[in-house]
């Protein structure tokens, strides 16, 4: 390989690694019987045709209420909320021809859940090459970073003495 070859081939590479999508999912505490909301947030998510998600949670630490903040323009599709609760996983999708998204970094949108007990990962399944494509169909390479739902410790101060009657 030439030494042009070589530097072409680098600067191919790093440009990959630049552009590559991140979708995250936080580490979220909460107090039994609170609703929570749980962003999916996302970094270089430019140009954006499609993305096909599914995001998997323990049915039994977690209910599935719903999703809001979902991209205002396009076509977008969740599973229905009953399903999810029985499969401990909800599925969405989006597509639009134009406008692709253009989200560099910040919030795609949000799950709502009610937290019940315990802990529950929150996990990105099914990635596949497809899972998010730009605006002529070509996949975007893509990074998860998967997060979790867990109790919140609510302190409490130190009580006071009750002082006895009489006593000074």
């Amino acid at each position: 390989m030439t030494r042009t070859t070589k530097a072409v081939m680098l600067l191919l590479l790093a440009g990959v690694a630049m552009g590559q999508v991140k979708l995250t999912l936080p580490d979220s505490t909460a107090v039994p019987g609170s609703s929570m909301v749980v962003p999916i947030s996302v970094e270089n998510f430019r140009h954006v045709g499609s993305f096909s998600l599914t995001i998997a949670f323990d049915k039994d630490v977690l209910t599935y209420t719903g999703i809001s903040n979902p991209p205002k323009v396009g076509i977008f599709n969740a599973t229905p909320i009953a399903n999810a609760n029985s499969n401990g996983a909800v599925a969405m999708s989006w597509f639009n021809v134009s406008p692709a998204l253009n989200i560099p970094k910040g919030k795609l949108l949000d799950l709502n859940f009610t937290y019940k007990k315990g802990t529950s990962a929150l996990t990105f399944v099914k990635m596949i090459p497809s899972s998010v494509t730009d605006s002529l169909a070509n996949s975007l390479p893509t990074t998860v970073k998967n997060g979790k739902v867990s109790a919140r410790v609510v302190r409490q101060g130190p009580k006071k003495a009750k002082v006895p009657t009489g006593v000074k």
